[in-house]
């Protein structure tokens, strides 16, 4: 499917948070002046294959499924089983979506990071991207094993909120995770995928 998972800190991170809003300090990814804390910025390109994956998986398996049984002959049977197939991956992105964002603007969320007495580990998700969907258990794992420890912050990448977000801090592929310090830096990211030991063993070394 195209997918990497990579982790790595900042550059200089003991000294400057990757969030503007967090520090006076000079930060090349500093939001841009506008009305209050946002100013006006393109979106990154996110990469469509990663944002829709799972649609284009289901749909493309889906025809290929109908055209296998066209060319075999098409039965009630075998219509039935393509069916079978259809509401399993329904019932699939029914179960593992993690829905509307629960912040719809990007204040709101700035204000989290910045108040944040935990770590805070940022998910930029689309309901419609596999490996999103792929994660989410893992994600739920993290957030009821290390309640006392961390706080998870999820952000579609539709919503307002994520696309402010997402353009300060360059976001390219769904899923991503950022985990921030409680000064508001990034000390630890993973592209289109997500390890629950390494980001246990980047909250131990933060």
């Amino acid at each position: 499917m195209g997918v990497w998972h990579c982790q790595r800190k900042p550059r200089d991170t003991a000294s400057r948070p990757i969030l503007g809003w967090l520090s006076g300090a000079g930060n090349p990814r500093r939001l841009a002046a506008g009305p209050g804390l946002l100013g006006k910025q393109a979106m990154s390109a996110l990469n469509p294959f990663n944002q829709y994956s799972f649609l284009l998986i289901a749909a493309g398996g889906l025809a290929l499924l109908a055209a296998a049984l066209a060319v075999t002959g098409l039965t009630r049977r075998k219509a039935s089983a393509w069916l079978v197939a259809a509401a399993a991956l329904a019932v699939a992105w029914l179960g593992l979506r993690t829905g509307p964002s629960e912040f719809q603007a990007a204040d709101q969320a700035e204000l989290v990071i910045r108040a944040a007495e935990r770590p805070v580990l940022v998910e930029f998700y689309s309901d419609y991207c596999a490996g999103c969907l792929a994660a989410k258990p893992t994600l739920d794992a993290l957030e009821r094993d290390l309640k006392d420890h961390l706080q998870v912050i999820r952000l579609d990448v539709a919503s307002a909120a994520g696309r402010e977000l997402g353009d300060q801090l360059d976001l390219r592929v769904t899923p991503t995770f950022i985990l921030f310090d409680t000064a508001g830096r990034e000390i630890w990211r993973s592209l289109g995928s997500l390890d629950g030991p390494a980001v246990r063993a980047a909250l131990d070394q933060s």
